[in-house]
Parts: structure tokens; C-alpha cells; sequence
């Protein structure tokens, strides 16, 4: 399982009131237990939200807006393709 998020944990550090920044996590038992969170955005004038994954081959693809006050908060959208390898290289790293 993956998912993404704003994580405002503390693992990260982020701006209070702001959608960033934006993290992926891996569950290996049905989300019952989840990897360290691993930035995606992480800029802190960002807003990173409305998140939609699909998955192709060996990717992760993630489409999210992705403003900032300059542009608007909404005003951007982004596509990301995160490899299987990249995913996994956290979990490996944590095991």
C-alpha cells in the first residue's frame, strides 16, 4: 500500500498552516504498520494537495496541484513518476 500526504509529524519540517510538505509512505501489511515518510515537495511556500496515484509498469504516477501564494495555492498542477526502485530504497535503507 502507498500513501501520500502533508506530514506534519514533526519528521519533517514544515510551515504551520501550509499544505507542505508532501510525503509518501509504504505499508507492507495492509496499512496496518507504515515505512518512514519520505518527502516528495517540500518547499515551504508551497501547497501541495489533491493528490491522485495511479500506477504503470515500475512508477508510482502522482498528479497534485502544486501553487504557491505567487501563482495560487490551486493554480498548478503537477505529474510526478516515482520508480519502484526510488520507493523501496527508503524501506531497504529502515530494514
Amino acid at each position: 500500500m502507498v500513501c501520500v500526504w502533508n506530514d506534519h509529524s514533526g519528521r519533517h519540517p514544515f510551515t504551520e498552516g501550509k499544505r507542505t510538505p508532501l510525503c509518501i509512505a509504504l505499508s507492507k501489511d495492509d496499512g496496518r504498520t507504515w515505512g518512514p515518510s519520505r518527502v516528495i515537495e517540500a518547499d515551504p511556500n508551497g501547497w501541495f494537495c489533491y493528490t491522485s496515484m495511479s500506477f504503470a509498469d515500475d512508477k508510482v504516477l502522482l498528479a497534485y496541484c502544486a501553487g504557491d501564494r505567487q501563482v495560487g495555492g490551486l493554480n498548478r498542477l503537477k505529474v510526478s513518476a516515482l520508480t519502484k526502485d526510488w520507493l523501496y530504497s527508503a524501506e531497504s535503507a529502515r530494514d
